[in-house]
């Protein structure tokens, strides 16, 4: 039997490209089990990237509302102590006018007491806030803790006021 040259190199041709064909589908088999792992961690990648993006927006109007919310507990504390500040001039006008009226009666009541009176009516009355800037006004000292020393002294006053009981 004789073989044709022809068939011959055709059976030669298709073992060699059998070859090739086996060599490249490797190679080719390795890159693309390698391509397929980097594209899985690439989207592992990428949906962390958009947990952490939506988390950040979270956190970022979270921390708008917070500001907010400072911003007015703020603006409100400062409401307050304007208010208070102006409620406690109030009261110090209205002792002063007080004591004035007190230190007239006693002077015209008393005479002899007169001089001790005067003294105090020559204190600097408050004004009525012109040129008084509260922010120029330093925090006062923290005061000792003898409230009670105080009211004991306040009756001890009261109670030498001839036909005055102390309330």
């Amino acid at each position: 039997m004789t073989l044709d040259p022809m068939l011959l190199a055709l059976v030669a041709l298709t073992l060699v490209g059998l070859g090739v064909g086996v060599l490249v589908g490797r190679r080719s088999s390795e890159g693309a089990d390698r391509a397929r792992a980097l594209q899985a961690e690439l989207d592992a990648q990428r949906l962390e990237l958009e947990r952490v993006q939506g988390e950040k927006l979270s956190l970022g109007g979270e921390l708008e509302r917070a500001r907010q919310e400072a911003e007015g507990y703020r603006t409100r504390v400062v409401e307050h102590f304007y208010g208070t500040s102006e409620q406690l001039r109030a009261l110090t006008l209205r002792y002063r006018e007080l004591f004035e009226h007190l230190a007239d009666g006693a002077r015209d009541l008393c005479p002899e007491a007169s001089s001790a009176l005067q003294a105090g009516l020559e204190m600097p009355a408050l004004s009525d806030g012109e040129g008084l800037d509260l922010a120029e006004v330093a925090p006062p000292a923290q005061a000792p803790d003898d409230e009670p020393a105080e009211e004991e002294s306040l009756e001890a006053e009261a109670s030498k006021v001839p036909g005055q009981t102390p309330s």
